[in-house]
């Protein structure tokens, strides 16, 4: 080969070759940055809005009007930090502001884009200063969230910067001034943050990830280590929690329920799932609002599951207008981190690869089926290893358990362990590679009552396990409704 065939050569890879070595270095970049993320295992986030605290209506606010700048100031940012610290938080993310133009924190830059004096928009107090001194005395870091729609709810503030739908680029890098001067007034003492409202189509706001980068290079101005995740609408009931941008470090993994799980594989990002664990009056949508949907076993069931498999778990607690924490969320939390280090402390046996694995409750068909009352939300309840917990359908007589084993394993025996007298009569056993592609495995009818059924059969590769009651299907049958304690799945 010729000098100039080498160098023609040499002049076509190299731009390939800078461009892998780019990627390389950017992969391994957010695995860096999010090393202290993934060990915190989980974290709170809280919601502190003008449009709730200052209202007269809101129970934020104790049902008192308010100014914006009276609530910031009374904000008791050591009370808050110890509640943060009781409840076991490995990080905090705190809201700046949504869709008003009422900020928790002076902000030249905001008031120079929009018009504003200090203190009229932009809070006297420098709460989020504040809150990186409480948090930083009890070793909590901070995060922040932050919005790409801005002000989009001030008609006043909309016209005088420009705001459009879609957004403008020359928007965008008025707004990510505003940001780029929280993330270097405070520099690394902001450990990441959470962007929502930065929809390529949900709401026709048509960002892109050239409208995106630039706000990811605002913040990286103040710290080059923090994490950055955008939120993308995706379906918060079913998921599955993948990446959004090419440049973001963690998924921001918005969900309505403590469902969703890392499904192994490498996402090229860290996984992270947010939910929330307010209930008010039983509402599907209940961000920032009181009341406890899970217990604190459930959570510690969840939160270790994601844990093992490699992802961070963040829920959203109800804050009130003086920093005050929804009393009953504070406690649930309280004891989280003892369970975890329970969970963690056990070991299971080697030759049963459904120990801590989640488990379904799923009717004959397939389709989700809620649990009774007194095991909702166990996702370990038959795979825990303790014969004294349990799982059962609701409303339907058959059901199945279904397994996720997070893994392709070769096995050829099942073991179900039942309570009491809750057995099954006839069941089947089937396995998929995928949840999707479903074969017959076993299946046994007129079974006596036993403790537990021995099921074997011929060797099978498979990840999802389900292990269906056909009979007992209605009332006055042999086995009464099937209840399951303990689920093994053996080579």
């Amino acid at each position: 080969m010729t000098p100039t065939k080498c160098c023609m050569m040499l002049m076509t890879c190299l731009p390939i070759v800078l461009q892998l070595h780019a990627e390389m270095e950017e992969n391994a970049g957010w695995q860096k940055r999010t090393e202290w993320f993934r060990e915190a295992k989980y974290g709170i986030f809280t919601h502190y809005l003008s449009q709730n605290v200052t209202n007269a209506e809101d129970i934020h606010s104790d049902k008192v009007a308010r100014d914006w700048n009276d609530c910031v100031d009374a904000f008791d940012v050591e009370r808050f930090a110890d509640n943060m610290k009781r409840m076991g938080a490995g990080y905090v993310v705190f809201t700046i502001n949504q869709g008003t133009r009422y900020v928790i924190a002076p902000n030249d830059a905001f008031d120079r884009i929009f018009g504003t004096h200090p203190g009229e928009a932009c809070a006297r107090r420098d709460l989020i200063r504040d809150l990186i001194d409480a948090l930083e005395k009890r070793g909590i870091p901070l995060m922040l969230y932050w919005t790409g729609d801005g002000t989009c709810r001030d008609p006043e503030l909309v016209q005088r910067s420009g705001y459009s739908v879609p957004v403008p680029m020359e928007w965008v890098e008025k707004w990510a001034q505003a940001m780029e001067f929280y993330a270097c007034r405070y520099g690394d003492k902001i450990k990441g943050w959470w962007l929502d409202g930065c929809y390529v189509k949900h709401g026709n706001l048509g960002y892109t990830p050239e409208k995106l980068k630039v706000y990811e290079r605002a913040i990286r101005k103040g710290n080059p280590d923090g994490i950055v995740a955008f939120n993308n609408p995706i379906s918060c009931d079913v998921g599955p929690i993948e990446p959004y941008m090419p440049f973001e470090d963690y998924t921001a993994g918005e969900m309505n329920n403590i469902s969703q799980l890392p499904q192994g594989g490498d996402l090229g990002r860290q996984w992270h799932v947010l939910t929330f664990l307010g209930s008010l009056n039983d509402a599907v949508y209940a961000w920032g609002e009181p009341g406890v949907r899970y217990d604190t076993e459930a959570l510690a069931q969840y939160i270790h599951v994601v844990n093992s498999r490699g992802g961070v778990a963040t829920f959203d607690v109800m804050c009130y207008w003086d920093g005050g924490l929804e009393r009953s969320q504070v406690n649930t939390f309280a004891g989280l981190r003892e369970r975890l280090e329970h969970y963690a402390s056990i070991k299971g046996d080697d030759d049963d690869f459904a120990f801590e694995c989640p488990c379904r409750i799923l009717d004959a068909a397939g389709q989700p089926l809620p649990s009774q009352v007194f095991c909702r939300n166990r996702l370990l309840g038959a795979t825990d290893g303790n014969p004294h917990t349990y799982l059962q359908g609701c409303f339907k007589w058959s059901w199945q358990l279904e397994v996720d084993l997070g893994e392709v394993k070769t096995f050829s025996r099942v073991d179900v362990s039942y309570t009491q007298f809750n057995f099954a009569t006839r069941y089947r056993v089937s396995v998929s590679p995928d949840g999707k592609r479903w074969i017959t495995v076993a299946e046994e009818d007129n079974a006596d009552w036993k403790r537990q059924s021995h099921v074997s059969f011929a060797p099978v590769q498979a990840r999802y396990v389900r292990f269906l009651a056909l009979k007992p299907d209605g009332e006055n049958q042999p086995g009464y409704q099937m209840a399951i304690s303990e689920i093994s799945v053996r080579p």
